[in-house]
């Protein structure tokens, strides 16, 4: 051993030193191959999941085939969610504020409010009929809160212009309005006979001549009240008269008018009113509106008694002011005014 040289001892450790080396490399190696192994193992699973979605299934205990979309993992796909035709979708409706669109294409506004409740809801009347004394009815004639005790009506509010005016003759013929929710009191023809008190319009005949549906809505009950005859024949007639008047000569009216308090009943139960009112806006023209009101703008407010005597008196006699009725009916007969031209125009008697 001794004798053994230098140099050998150096080769003999560089090959045990290599050979160490050799077999630290081949874990590295083996780790490589299996990722390498991995990788293609799953690149085949890939392939085959692809084949597998792309290939026709035939259902058990069927003929017919169905095929799934392909697949393309590479870019967005596009799929039609409309639904079946046979599917009919529902839509729950979306609540919206009503509005009126007037059924007479001859006449325009500047709004879509209907004209014949311009000036506001005096009583904020609802169409629920628990509110029974306070029933809001809508036609295309007028608009009108109605009182079910009373059978008569609050109020009526109804445009009034030249094209509301024509030739049609008055049609007479009272009837009672089934339009009225079950169990409502509606008073009859019959409940006026011979009671002393005639069949009392508020908007009146000759307001609505225009067609013969327009005439015999005003001849519904609930447009109608007991009236003292020389009352109805007498001033009360001449104010309509020159209404219409007014209306012929291009201007655009809307008026409000109703009765109130209570001298007794007649036929089953209508109430006879003590005295009966009546407000006319005047607007010099035909088409304008509630933004056209100014604080001098002609508002005519009267107020006459339910009573005989008075056949030939002057209309004029019995001016008042829009405030003085909404003190004793509780009403806010102008209310889409603005406030400042609602007090004004409400303070002052016309014509002056």
């Amino acid at each position: 051993m001794a004798g053994i040289s230098g140099e050998v001892l150096r080769g003999e450790s560089s090959a045990k030193l290599q050979s160490a080396l050799s077999e630290l490399e081949v874990p590295r190696m083996s780790f490589e191959s299996a990722m390498h192994g991995a990788g293609a193992s799953l690149a085949n699973m890939a392939q085959e999941l692809l084949k597998k979605f792309q290939t026709p299934v035939k259902p058990e205990n069927s003929s017919s085939i169905s095929t799934l979309p392909k697949l393309d993992l590479f870019s967005r796909q596009t799929f039609d969610f409309s639904p079946s035709p046979r599917v009919e979708p529902f839509f729950f409706p979306e609540a919206k504020p009503f509005q009126f669109t007037p059924s007479r294409s001859a006449l325009q506004f500047k709004d879509s409010r209907n004209p014949n409740m311009a000036m506001g809801n005096p009583s904020n009347a609802t169409d629920n009929p628990v509110m029974s004394n306070n029933y809001l009815v809508v036609r295309d004639q007028y608009v009108l809160s109605y009182n079910n005790d009373k059978k008569t009506p609050n109020w009526v509010s109804w445009q009034l212009n030249e094209d509301w005016l024509g030739s049609q003759k008055r049609t007479g013929t009272f009837i009672p309005d089934d339009s009225l929710p079950s169990g409502f009191n509606r008073a009859q023809h019959s409940d006026y006979s011979r009671s002393g008190y005639d069949r009392g319009h508020n908007t009146p005949s000759a307001d609505r001549t225009a067609s013969r549906e327009d005439n015999e809505a005003t001849f519904i009950m609930t447009n109608i009240a007991p009236q003292a005859p020389d009352n109805n024949q007498g001033p009360w007639e001449k104010l309509e008269s020159y209404s219409r008047e007014m209306a012929r000569q291009g201007k655009e009216l809307y008026i409000i008018s109703g009765a109130d308090g209570s001298k007794g009943t007649i036929g089953n139960g209508v109430n006879v009113p003590e005295s009966w009112w009546k407000v006319i806006v005047i607007l010099p023209q035909k088409g304008q509106g509630v933004t056209d009101v100014k604080a001098n703008t002609e508002v005519i407010a009267v107020e006459m008694p339910n009573e005989n005597g008075m056949k030939n008196d002057d209309w004029r006699k019995y001016v008042t002011t829009v405030h003085a009725i909404e003190r004793h009916t509780g009403y806010d007969l102008l209310s889409e005014l603005p406030d400042d031209i609602e007090h004004k125009v409400s303070s002052t008697k016309f014509p002056k």
